[in-house]
């Protein structure tokens, strides 16, 4: 065997290397999408690889400790409310009432999901005209 062909199969065992991570990874990287209501119904935990979370960051529940940091809340989305643990700098955006995405795993006992992602909504320019809040 010449070198260009051990050249042209070392690089053939590469690309399928990794086509098949690419692949394997979008697989466990399919994060389950709930409600705050629908996680709040199941009797169990859902699966293991985390899930992300849409809702909104429930008035009143924010506590903010910057020295570790670490935020906690609770999101909710009008029917019921979740805790939230997020080991991290508070995002800029973040507010009452704000909507928020999160990412993570969800202790089931707790009732409470530890973040490992946590992403602020901005509100839509044209929802933020005339309402005179806005610093941008």
């Amino acid at each position: 065997m010449g070198n260009s062909t051990r050249l042209i199969v070392m690089s053939l065992v590469v690309i399928a290397a990794v086509g098949y991570l690419i692949l394997t990874g979008v697989k466990q990287t399919g994060m389950q999408y709930m409600t705050v209501t629908e996680l709040a119904g199941l009797d169990r935990a859902p699966k293991a690889e985390g899930f992300r979370l849409d809702g909104t960051v429930a008035p009143g529940s924010v506590v903010y400790d910057q020295r570790e940091p670490k935020l906690q809340f609770k999101m909710t989305d009008g029917k019921e409310n979740i805790s939230v643990v997020y080991e991290g700098l508070m995002p800029d955006a973040f507010a009452d009432g704000r909507e928020v995405v999160v990412e993570g795993s969800y202790r089931h006992a707790e009732r409470a999901i530890y973040a490992s992602k946590l992403v602020t909504k901005c509100p839509s320019k044209y929802e933020a005209k005339g309402l005179g809040k806005d610093k941008s």
